[in-house]
């Protein structure tokens, strides 16, 4: 049976045309890479490489079956990698901070279920925090809503959702399906605080839509704007992702400007536990609530996507 090894050189052999370019590929000596070549064409008996000057080019028996070596080669360097991962994963740590709770806490079930052996700390907090944690490697990887990106950060486009208006059930407005943005200039409003990324949105919004910020109370965290919703203190503006399925508030669109909130998975480019971020990674990438992922990286740029 071939090694791995010996497929490459073949590969790599093909490709660099010379001993020399080839085995630097490989990371080994030319007397190696020699080695693997004859030790092929001793076994089966047939010539691979023809050799013209100093150029070494593939025989017609070699080009012939090129194509399924280096498909060989392809999955063999997969299933390598998936292994490598599989043995870095089984002590690994890492810590998480998560934005966006509903999200965040689905896919570290989803995570943990593949990799139980991994010893997870999650971090919940709003964006600001959950970015010093990324830049000071408290944090290896982030959930959370962004509406301008880091550039000293690598993030990862998750999903895709809205800004919504609450109330309670029974409310005047509860018998709605979506609001104009300009109404709720009178209504006492239940928002994020000033450097949230959801207040951030929810001005942008009112800003297209010509509207002021009249009345509010504000808070750092999504929670006790529900709660605040419930008790009847205003009209909370929030994730709509936060509010389905809850039975005690009715979820109103909102119209007039764009409400839309981009979530991301965010971590440092360079991180001891990159293998770790890549596994999750993956996880985000099957799951069905990401509904926009693509595996598509951006680094320190708006969001373009």
């Amino acid at each position: 049976m071939l090694s791995f090894l010996q497929l490459k050189s073949l590969v790599a052999l093909s490709e660099y045309g010379n001993l020399k370019d080839a085995a630097q590929a490989l990371g080994v000596s030319r007397q190696t890479a020699a080695s693997n070549v004859k030790a092929i064409e001793a076994q089966y008996d047939k010539v691979l490489f023809e050799k013209t000057g100093r150029q070494i080019t593939p025989s017609p028996p070699l080009k012939a079956l090129l194509p399924l070596v280096k498909q060989a080669c392809k999955i063999l360097a997969e299933t390598e990698e998936e292994l490598e991962l599989a043995r870095s994963l089984e002590k690994a740590s890492f810590a998480i901070g998560i934005g966006e709770p509903v999200i965040g806490v689905e896919l570290i079930s989803a995570f943990l279920k593949k990799h139980p052996r991994v010893t997870l700390q999650a971090t919940e907090g709003n964006a600001p925090a959950l970015l010093r944690g990324l830049h000071d490697r408290t944090l290896d990887i982030g959930v959370l809503a962004l509406t301008e990106l880091d550039d000293k950060l690598t993030s990862v486009l998750l999903r895709k959702d809205s800004l919504c208006a609450c109330v309670p059930i029974g409310h005047e407005l509860a018998a709605r399906e979506s609001i104009e943005i300009e109404e709720l200039q009178d209504h006492q409003l239940i928002i994020g605080s000033a450097g949230t990324t959801l207040r951030t949105i929810t001005g942008r919004a009112f800003f297209q839509a010509h509207c002021r910020l009249n009345t509010y109370i504000e808070f750092d965290e999504w929670d006790p704007i529900i709660e605040a919703t419930l008790q009847g203190l205003g009209v909370g503006i929030i994730q709509d992702n936060l509010v389905v399925g809850d039975s005690r508030l009715h979820s109103l669109r909102l119209q007039g400007g764009d409400t839309s909130v981009y979530q991301y998975i965010v971590f440092p480019p360079e991180n001891d536990n990159l293998a770790t971020v890549r596994a999750f990674l993956e996880i985000c990438q099957s799951d069905p609530t990401s509904n926009h992922m693509d595996g598509r990286r951006i680094t320190g740029q708006t969001r373009t996507l």
